[in-house]
């Protein structure tokens, strides 16, 4: 009987640890939000291709590549630049590769993994922009949690 429960129990930590890790999967949808601000990773401003944070987002194609992963926004000024771009700052660049790092807890820094090696991606509720410094004691500032829609609907089911 107690090796039943045991067995129970360690299946139930191990699938709670197992729900803490999130996977970014090869060719799937996110809304990026900021940690410390609260806010999403959408476009604005000239042309709505500068990189913004708003209280809705834009739902990033994730895909991973040799050197990392990159993020088709889907806006742009001409058919190949559609993506994450840290040398200009915004959503209409070229592919541009970036390393994600798991900070746990469902948060991630994004790392400009190009040989121009801007930095992290970094907000607050002034700025967004990529930082050449290393993030310091997991600031939240350079800390993105990846959502899908399934995850944001989940979010509204829960509110009043």
């Amino acid at each position: 009987m107690h090796k039943k429960i045991l067995s129970l129990v360690v299946i139930f930590i191990c699938s709670t640890f197992a729900l803490l890790a999130q996977t970014i999967t090869d060719g799937g949808y996110y809304y990026l939000r900021n940690r410390q601000t609260g806010k999403f990773l959408t476009g604005g401003n000239n042309y709505g291709t500068n990189l913004c944070l708003h209280e809705t987002g834009l739902d990033f194609r994730v895909d991973k590549t040799t050197n990392g992963y990159t993020f088709y926004s889907g806006i742009y000024n001409s058919n190949d630049r559609n993506y994450l771009n840290a040398s200009s700052n915004s959503l209409d660049g070229a592919a541009n590769p970036f390393t994600l790092v798991d900070k746990g807890n469902g948060y991630f820094t994004i790392q400009d993994a190009s040989t121009n090696n801007k930095g992290y991606l970094y907000a607050d509720n002034n700025t967004i922009e990529f930082r050449t410094q290393e993030p310091s004691n997991n600031h939240s500032a350079y800390q993105w949690e990846f959502l899908t829609k399934t995850d944001l609907i989940d979010e509204l089911k829960g509110a009043t």
